[in-house]
């Protein structure tokens, strides 16, 4: 495989009008953009130049301790045919503008063989920014210095490449930072054995090379077709806890949305519904793709952001408690909670609990406007935030891939809008 690294082309920064629907941008109000933040609340990267356009689009989102934001995103040239897509690591300061002692220009770039496509992205206790992404069938899993330089004493100068054992297809979801910094990433990958595919987990020592100790020499899978699409670790009774959020199939049955808890070996964790295994619907006679998961870390429980793949877009949350089963205080009393909030049509890309118990899903709509969504810890509308619980906001617009908080408290939200990458704090 071809693997090279090359310093991203300097970005432009495109002030952004803030118009806000379901929130007034012009209110200190719960969920409306601070304006001390960017332009009115956002910042709109543009990459290239007016000669050389590029598309980007922003797909993970880490806060350091000091409020700056660092954002794993994709970018490729914009010419016709098919893009090829480059990872885009771009840093940015509290108040929003690019850090420009980062990168070049405030971004750097790593290219692999093929389009890439994004996974996750971690700070570590050192500052060290750790990524991981997937092209042409195999895994990496990137770590760059706080100046946006690759880490030599990660890998192969900070790049490491890895294939699914056993399996083919490999893609990669999200990463997370387990006890020590060590990268764990989710994904999953095809058996060719049966041409089902199974959820994977993979741990990497903070050198880059497998960690041996968890799961077959730093590799486990869960069969039954299950995949993977998100992914969390959290302590709980003194051991560590590797949750993810995808689908699975059981005994021939039809996809389910589920959740799997693996432990801190590897290994199912027998703890969670029995086998590691807890499956959900939402509404009954559809199909639903999970897209966020979040975890309580004092007792395990566990919250799912979804939506239904059918004609109907609606924003579904599920929660379980830590032994797995369906949590009777969420929702209506099942565990499970279902929202149309507007009538646009709404989409749910992320989820994040905040340290009030309150959990806030991020996405975009059909209309071309961002949102932001925030519950109670019970699943109730919380009515404090934009107006009955979502915040629109029609100019910048987009859509926004990721979420989380600041030390502070406030949101931070990345996506895209009009092919550059989108970000945004907001009031908490």
């Amino acid at each position: 495989m071809r693997r090279r690294t090359r310093r991203l082309i300097v970005p432009a920064v495109v002030a952004a009008v803030v118009v806000s629907i379901g929130g007034d941008a012009s209110a200190a109000g719960s969920g409306s953009p601070d304006g001390t933040f960017g332009t009115g609340g956002f910042t709109v990267t543009d990459f290239g130049s007016p000669d050389f356009p590029m598309l980007a689009h922003g797909n993970a989102v880490a806060v350091d301790a000091n409020g700056g934001s660092v954002v794993l995103g994709v970018m490729a040239p914009s010419t016709p045919g098919a893009p090829s897509y480059e990872l885009a690591v771009v840093r940015y300061l509290p108040k929003g503008t690019l850090d420009h002692d980062f990168g070049m220009g405030g971004g750097a770039s790593v290219v692999l063989d093929g389009s890439a496509t994004a996974g996750g992205i971690a700070i570590d206790s050192q500052g060290r920014i750790v990524v991981d992404a997937f092209s042409s069938g195999q895994g990496a899993v990137i770590r760059l210095l706080p100046d946006g330089s690759r880490d030599p004493t990660f890998g192969t100068n900070g790049l490491v490449f890895f294939s699914a054992p056993g399996h083919t297809s490999l893609e990669v979801r999200a990463l997370v930072l387990g006890a020590n910094d060590r990268p764990v990433v989710v994904g999953d990958a095809v058996d060719p054995a049966d041409g089902d595919g199974d959820a994977m987990l993979a741990r990497f020592n903070t050198d880059g090379t497998a960690d041996v100790t968890f799961g077959t020499g730093g590799f486990a899978f869960l069969s039954r077709d299950g995949r993977s699409l998100g992914l969390f670790v959290g302590a709980r009774g003194g051991r560590t806890n590797i949750d993810a959020a995808g689908w699975i199939t059981k005994d021939g049955g039809s996809p389910r949305a589920a959740v799997f808890r693996f432990g801190r070996d590897g290994s199912p964790d027998g703890t969670f519904s029995q086998d590691g295994v807890a499956t959900y619907r939402l509404e009954r006679t559809s199909t639903v793709e999970p897209t966020g998961i979040a975890v309580r870390r004092s007792d395990g429980e566990v919250y799912v952001a979804s939506w239904n793949t059918g004609q109907t877009w609606t924003v579904g949350l599920a929660a379980f408690s830590g032994t797995g089963a369906p949590d009777p205080g969420f929702g209506g009393g099942d565990g499970e909670r279902v929202y149309d909030p507007t009538d646009f049509g709404d989409v749910p890309m992320d989820l994040a609990r905040a340290s009030d118990g309150s959990l806030v899903i991020s996405g975009g709509v059909a209309e071309g406007l961002s949102m932001l969504m925030r519950v109670t810890s019970i699943g109730e509308p919380d009515v404090s935030f934009g107006t009955d619980g979502v915040a629109l906001n029609a100019s910048p617009g987009g859509s926004l891939a990721a979420v989380t908080f600041d030390a502070k408290g406030r949101i931070v939200g990345v996506g895209s809008v009009d092919s550059d990458i989108l970000i945004g704090r907001f009031r908490a």
